[in-house]
């Protein structure tokens, strides 16, 4: 009778943890659905409530809890808040590593999100290590030719196109997007994904007929998949806004970049990297188009916020200041022009 009451009681045990994983599990699913949508401050609330079930309801140190600090760091970092991911990347981290392995998927999962932490932070070199790990791991576990493993992939590649390692990110870029199209079909956001990372590759060698049609491509998967307001959208609108600009069509130019900022304002924070970058690019349209006064207030916003976001000695910084630089010579301070352009070099020198 007792061995009867025992063997009942830890079917009831069971049966409850079992309930708690699968709650969990759908309030982590809500968080990853926002993710997936952009919605990165709504995501990052959703992991937090994730979190706190998981940290509650089952062990501190379960993979559920692992889960949700993955997640909400992904959320953080998409909105530039990278002091606050990392700490939480590595706690997930371990928690994976010491209670799933140090080989499998979901370990891949953390090394990875890890990994483009780095890459946005400009730590390229433990970036490419971590990436390369993340791969062995993902590969072993899952399969060459896993969505989870092109994806990793993508992230290398993005990383190879930042050092100008531009042979092999075209070859890594290329084989990504036979991957993604081969597992998830031509028509879904992840296939974009590579598609705007190799149109950004062929743009940042000048080769703007390359790069349009797959910025175009990327840009109408984007919107018919995430909705017009997605900040996906915005990265592939500045990529088509910046190719404009090469061309000289600056109303098309100028009409994509504000409706791309009126994206981020939208969807992230103000100070959000992504704000960055369309601010610099509409700077330079307007410094072409003889407006340096415009052109320096953007450059200067654009500073400010990868300041924040990177610190002072990144090679993000070092480039918007040698912006600023060429547009204080063209207000004719030359003095701060030069002050402004030693300070970039500065940091491009201790980034090599």
């Amino acid at each position: 009778m007792l061995r009867f009451a025992l063997l009942f009681a830890l079917v009831l045990a069971t049966t409850s943890a079992q309930a708690q994983v699968e709650a969990w599990r759908s309030l982590n699913d809500e968080a990853t659905k926002l993710w997936h949508l952009g919605r990165y401050a709504d995501a990052a609330t959703a992991a937090r409530k994730a979190l706190e079930f998981a940290e509650t309801r089952l062990r501190p140190d379960s993979p559920p809890v692992a889960g949700s600090l993955n997640r909400l760091a992904d959320s953080l970092r998409m909105m530039g808040d990278y002091a606050a991911a990392e700490p939480l990347l590595q706690r997930a981290l371990e928690i994976r590593e010491r209670r799933l392995g140090a080989s499998h998927a979901l370990t891949g999962q953390t090394l990875s999100s890890l990994a483009l932490l780095r890459a946005d932070q400009g730590r390229y070199a433990e970036a490419e290590a971590l990436f390369k790990r993340a791969l062995d791991v993902r590969e072993e576990a899952l399969g060459a030719d896993h969505e989870m493993v092109a994806l990793s992939e993508n992230g290398l590649a993005a990383l190879y196109r930042a050092q100008g390692r531009y042979p092999e990110a075209e070859a890594l870029l290329k084989e990504v997007l036979r991957k993604l199209e081969a597992v998830r079909g031509a028509e879904h956001p992840s296939v974009a994904l590579a598609l705007n990372n190799l149109a950004r590759l062929y743009s940042q060698q000048k080769n703007f007929a390359a790069a349009e049609p797959l910025y175009a491509r990327a840009l109408a998967i984007r919107e018919k998949a995430l909705g017009a307001k997605n900040p996906r959208v915005a990265e592939s609108l500045v990529g088509l806004a910046s190719i404009r600009l090469e061309q000289a069509r600056y109303e098309e130019s100028e009409e994509l970049y504000k409706r791309a900022i009126a994206i981020i304002d939208d969807s992230l924070e103000r100070e959000h990297p992504n704000m960055a970058q369309a601010l610099s690019g509409l700077a330079g349209l307007y410094l072409r188009d003889n407006d340096p006064d415009s052109a320096e207030a953007l450059w200067t916003k654009a500073l400010q916020v990868r300041e924040k976001a990177y610190g002072r000695d990144h090679p993000l910084v070092a480039e918007t200041l040698e912006d600023l630089a060429a547009v204080y010579g063209k207000l004719g301070r030359k003095e701060k022009s030069a002050v402004t352009a030693e300070r970039a070099a500065r940091i491009r020198a201790s980034s090599r």
